[in-house]
C-alpha cells in the first residue's frame, strides 16, 4: 500500500467528514467518508497494514470531533474511535474472502459492517468510563440504546454513501499499489 497516497485520502475523508458531509444530514446522523476509505483499504491492502492504518484514522477521528455532553461541557477521549477502529478493521478482515474485491456493493456492505463493530466500541468505551468514573455520558438521557440507534442509522447511510465512493476508490486502485489478489500478502 502506498502510504503517502493512503496519508492523502485520509485526510481528505476527514476533511469531507467534518465539513461537507454534516450538509447530508439525516436527523442527526450523517455518512462518514473516512469509514468508507478504511472499508476500501480493509479489502485490498496488505493484512498486516490494515490495523496500524485504521487505528490511525479512529484516532485521527478522535482527535478530530470532540463530544458535547448533556450540560455543553466538551468532552475529548482518546480511544473509542481508535479502537473502534481497529476492531472494524479486524472484522471487515475476517469478511475479506467472501467479498468481491472491485465491487462498490461490497464496499457498502462492509462498511456497514465496520461502522456497526465500531459502534459496539466506542458505546462500550463510553458506558465503562461512566461507570467507572461517574462522568458525564456524551449522550442525551436515551442512554446507551440510543447512541445505538443513532449509530446505527449512520452505519447505514454511510453504507448508502459507501456505493458512489466505493465506484470512485475501485477507479483509483492502481494508485494504492495493493498487492493482487491471490498472493501471499493479503493472506
Amino acid at each position: 500500500m502506498n502510504r503517502l497516497v493512503f496519508t492523502a485520502a485520509a485526510l481528505i475523508a476527514l476533511a469531507l467528514d467534518s465539513a461537507l458531509l454534516p450538509v447530508l444530514q439525516f436527523g442527526s446522523s450523517w455518512p462518514s467518508s473516512l469509514a468508507v476509505l478504511v472499508t476500501f483499504m480493509c479489502i485490498g491492502a496488505d493484512r498486516s497494514q490494515v490495523p496500524w492504518a485504521a487505528l490511525f484514522c479512529g484516532l485521527a477521528v478522535d482527535l478530530s470531533t470532540p463530544v458535547v455532553g448533556p450540560e455543553g461541557e466538551v468532552l475529548r477521549l482518546i480511544g473509542p474511535n481508535a479502537l473502534g477502529f481497529a476492531f472494524g478493521s479486524t472484522l471487515v478482515l475476517s469478511m475479506r474472502g467472501m467479498l468481491l474485491r472491485r465491487s462498490p456493493w461490497a464496499i457498502g456492505a462492509a462498511t456497514l459492517a465496520f461502522l456497526l463493530a465500531n459502534s459496539v466500541v466506542m458505546v462500550a468505551i463510553w458506558s465503562a468510563r461512566y461507570w467507572l468514573q461517574e462522568g458525564p455520558m456524551p449522550w442525551p438521557p436515551g442512554g446507551a440504546l440510543g447512541e445505538m440507534v443513532h449509530l446505527s442509522w449512520a452505519a447505514i447511510l454511510s453504507a448508502l454513501a459507501g456505493i458512489p465512493l466505493g465506484f470512485i476508490l475501485i477507479r483509483s486502485t492502481p494508485v494504492w499499489g495493493f498487492p493482487p489478489v491471490g498472493s501471499i500478502a493479503r493472506r
